[in-house]
């Protein structure tokens, strides 16, 4: 029988081809796909080995016969075999195994493990919740509220203004900012036509000669603009705007941060009330695998997924932006 051959992974149940990369528990012998074992972290059958189970103990003695002997002495259990034993060594449905997993940690262990709070919440849940740049955040968070200043500075925040809240799932500051942008854009441009018309009519024109790749009467627009009457209020109207936009931008900057730990702590609390009021997280998963989870395991699951961050919130702003533009 070729190698593998009718065999399957415990993790994914898929047959275990004679080119895949098996992996094998140091403690009990279960085999596995690597991924599969990346993905999930640990042994399938790792709550057994405190019972010093031995998967090469298990189905060495098979009584069919029907095993394949894989390299380092242990053995792939046949489907018929599967069948027979679950976690617990008993078929969950009477013909399918039942597998029980514990989910892969999110976070460091300093914060998976640690006890400290910031204003009455845990530093595991916000953790948790903020998902990237964790100690910069948790720093963060512990200054703001050791000195109870409302204000900081944030870069992210001056560069990229509403993408940075959208990209941090502010949405509702992110789409607030963003909607202030544009308006003035749009507020700016009317303004242009109204008090300086020559000087934006040439600039349209000199666009439109862009686009058609003719160089020579670029130039010649942009040189017949410079000399427009109305250059000077277009000139100061387009200064004005830079200035909102810079003023919006620091101002961003100076709050983002605060902003975020409101966002963060908001939602825990949300969640943690929830819970108190006898409300209770239930998993549902593809497959036959059941995720042997705590509540406060599905707690940081869940925090996990409505934060983080979020690169298709800012791809979509910037694409409706331009959007806009194009067709204003």
């Amino acid at each position: 029988m070729p190698l593998f051959e009718n065999q399957t992974c415990p993790v994914c149940q898929r047959l275990f081809e004679a080119d895949d990369d098996v992996v094998y528990c140091p403690e009990c012998g279960t085999p596995h796909h690597r991924e599969c074992y990346r993905l999930i972290g640990h042994c399938v059958n790792q709550g057994l080995h405190r019972t010093n189970y031995s998967y090469f103990e298990e189905h060495k003695a098979a009584a069919d016969g029907d095993t394949a002997q894989l390299p380092g002495g242990f053995y792939i259990p046949s489907p018929s075999q599967q069948e027979k034993k679950g976690d617990t060594g008993e078929s969950a449905n009477g013909n399918t195994p039942r597998i029980t997993m514990t989910a892969p940690s999110l976070l460091p262990e300093e914060y998976e493990k640690s006890s400290e709070m910031i204003d009455g919440e845990s530093v595991t849940d916000i953790a948790a919740t903020v998902r990237a740049s964790i100690p910069r955040f948790i720093g963060i968070f512990k200054k703001q509220s050791e000195s109870g200043k409302k204000a900081g500075w944030n870069w992210s925040a001056f560069f990229f203004g509403s993408l940075y809240f959208l990209y941090r799932k502010m949405y509702r500051q992110g789409i607030a900012l963003l909607c202030a942008v544009v308006l003035l854009l749009m507020g700016s441009s009317l303004l242009m036509t109204k008090l300086a018309p020559d000087t934006t009519a040439l600039m349209q024109e000199a666009v439109t000669l862009s686009a058609q790749n003719d160089a020579e009467g670029f130039t010649a627009k942009l040189m017949e603009a410079q000399s427009a009457s109305d250059l000077p209020k277009a000139t100061a109207l387009v200064y004005a705007f830079l200035g909102i936009v810079l003023l919006i931008r620091i101002l961003a900057a100076l709050f983002a941060d605060r902003i975020y730990k409101s966002t963060v702590f908001r939602l825990i609390k949300s969640v943690t009330e929830q819970l108190d009021n006898g409300a209770s997280f239930q998993t549902s998963f593809m497959g036959n695998e059941e995720f042997d989870l705590s509540q406060e395991q599905m707690k940081r699951l869940y925090l996990a997924r409505k934060g983080g961050v979020s690169i298709f919130a800012p791809l979509a702003a910037l694409l409706i932006v331009d959007l806009l533009i194009t067709f204003f």
